[in-house]
């Protein structure tokens, strides 16, 4: 991390969301706009996005499942392990890639471990403690 032990994150358009580059070893990762969703176990993104850093869902070894997310919309996604990058700190997460257009997120399992994440709802803002 870029030597601070707390980082906050203003909502973006009203949301808890926050911009982290996701990639995998060896590519070039991207900037995304994530949803910080602590209901979600793992990061989430599409199969399209995952291409843009040369991640191909075709070629990903693990069973495809189906999930579905908390508004209850089925999809089917393959497990992936992803670099995740935050205020220049990388580290590795588990993530799932759908084969379908979802909203990019950051679950739980690889970042909530490493950091205290306070929602303050009422300063619109996001702050993540290092652990």
């Amino acid at each position: 991390m870029a030597n601070t032990s707390k980082l906050e994150f203003p909502y973006i358009r009203e949301r808890p969301k926050l911009m982290a580059k996701l990639g995998v070893p060896g590519k070039k990762g991207r900037i995304f706009e994530l949803l910080i969703d602590s209901g979600a176990d793992r990061t989430l993104i599409s199969r399209s996005d995952a291409m843009i850093f040369g991640l191909d869902y075709d070629k990903l070894t693990t069973k495809e499942e189906e999930l579905d997310a908390a508004n209850e919309t089925k999809f089917l996604a393959k497990k992936a392990r992803l670099l995740i990058t935050i205020n220049g700190e990388e580290f590795r997460a588990p993530a799932f890639i759908s084969k379908n257009q979802v909203q990019p997120l950051l679950g739980r399992k690889g970042v909530f471990d490493r950091y205290e994440i306070i929602f303050r709802e009422s300063e619109q803002k996001v702050i993540f403690k290092k652990i």
